[in-house]
This record gives structure tokens, C-alpha cells and sequence, in this order.
């Protein structure tokens, strides 16, 4: 292949990752940098280190600026020297954890007290857990949930509720006092016995699924971790809060 061709390939990528730097550069909104990051994917393909590293350089840069512009940009967690850091005003040291295990640990740790910052601050479980997983490598898409959150979305589900879901199939085959079965239970309204049918995980906020061993009911109660552990304790009484 000639290398001129090689060499006018090469100049076109630096003239467009340029004019993809310049426009995340001049984005003004969340929107606006995501759209920008999306369009430089678009035209150079699929993230390839040193092809994208300005393009990544840009959209962090510009999104931390505009959350040190916004009056809610604080809630957004900023890494800094000394290994602080910083959400809503507060600090807080992160260790270094000595090996693989240990970085999880501390960084786990940080992600609670960060965490609990927003949350004092008034954002929902939901939308701190958003933040807290797109903050380092996109602090715009963080700024944008924080956003978002403002304007009545990432709002947490009613807690220690049961929410009916559509019906199944048909009624479970479960019954109190089977000795290979010591689900946790509950009363159902239509006189059966609703049972701990499983959970999902997610931080803080976990989905029980009940479900009822006379009818087709199935329900949802979104409970803490606390909560969970106090249901599956076998002297915890069937349906107490």
C-alpha cells in the first residue's frame, strides 16, 4: 500500500479527531457532550486507545467543567491529590488497598460514604448508584442523572410494599411445615399462603418476589437488606414489617 496513502489516511483522522475535540470542547449541556461523544464513536469507530484517548480526554475535562459550573455539580464525586475525594464539600481518603482484594475493599468504602454524601444531600438511592457508577469515566452522564433526578425521575420504589405483578401460570406447590421447604411466609387475600419466592440483588434496594401456593397471585416487595435478613429469619413472624 503506498504511504501517501497511508499518510493522508493518518492526516484525516487528526483533522477529524480535532474537530470532535473542539466540539465537546463547546458542548454546553450533558446532552450536548454525549452527543459529541456518540458522533466522534460514530465516525472513528469503536473505542482503540490512542485513536480515542483525546476524544475520552475531552469529554472528561469538559464534563467536569460543567459540574464545577452547576449549583448541583458537587454531588458529583471528584478523584484528586492525596487520593481525596470529594462530594458536596466533604473529603474522604481513599486507602490503596495493597492488592486486588484490597482495592475492592476500599473502594467499596468510598462508595459508601460517597454515596450516603448524596443521599444526605437529598438524591434517592436510585440516582446515587447511578452517579456513583458513571462519575469517573463520564461525569456528564452523572451530572445528567443528577438532572434528571430534579426533574421527578430516578425516584427509589415504594419500600416494604407488596406491588402486584401480572399473575403466573398458576398457583405454587408449597406448603407450611414442608421439612425440605422452610420459605419465609405470609398470609395472600384470597386465604392462601403467599411464599419467599427469591429475590433479585441490587444495592440497597432488593425485589422479593411472593408468591401464593391457592391462586395465580404474584408480588413484588422491594426491600432493604435489613428487612431481607429479618424476613428469612425462621422466628421472624409471617408478613411483619
Amino acid at each position: 500500500m503506498p504511504s501517501n496513502w497511508r499518510e493522508g489516511r493518518s492526516t484525516g483522522i487528526k483533522a477529524a479527531t480535532a474537530q470532535h475535540v473542539a466540539a465537546l470542547a463547546s458542548a454546553s449541556t450533558p446532552a450536548e457532550i454525549e452527543s459529541a461523544f456518540q458522533a466522534a464513536l460514530n465516525d472513528l469507530g469503536r473505542y482503540r486507545s490512542s485513536r480515542h484517548r483525546p476524544i475520552h480526554a475531552a469529554m472528561v475535562a469538559r464534563g467536569l467543567e460543567l459540574c464545577a459550573a452547576h449549583p448541583r455539580g458537587g454531588f458529583v464525586p471528584r478523584f484528586g491529590a492525596g487520593r481525596r475525594l470529594h462530594v458536596r464539600g466533604e473529603v474522604y481518603r481513599v486507602g490503596r488497598g495493597q492488592n486486588s482484594t484490597g482495592v475492592r475493599y476500599v473502594w467499596a468504602y468510598a462508595e459508601r460514604w460517597a454515596r450516603a454524601r448524596m443521599e444526605d444531600g437529598g438524591l434517592s438511592i436510585t440516582a446515587s448508584k447511578r452517579v456513583w457508577g458513571s462519575w469517573s469515566d463520564y461525569p456528564h452522564r452523572a451530572l445528567r442523572v443528577i438532572e434528571e433526578f430534579d426533574a421527578g425521575k430516578h425516584r427509589d420504589p415504594v419500600m416494604n410494599t407488596l406491588i402486584r405483578q401480572p399473575d403466573s401460570r398458576g398457583p405454587i406447590r408449597c406448603e407450611i411445615g414442608e421439612d425440605q421447604d422452610r420459605r419465609a411466609h405470609r398470609p395472600c387475600e384470597c386465604g392462601g399462603t403467599l411464599f419467599d419466592w427469591g429475590c433479585g440483588w441490587s444495592s440497597r434496594i432488593i425485589p422479593l418476589e411472593w408468591r401464593c401456593n391457592r391462586c395465580s397471585a404474584v408480588f413484588i416487595e422491594y426491600v432493604s437488606d435489613e428487612r431481607l435478613r429479618a424476613i428469612r429469619t425462621p422466628s421472624h413472624p409471617a408478613g411483619a414489617a
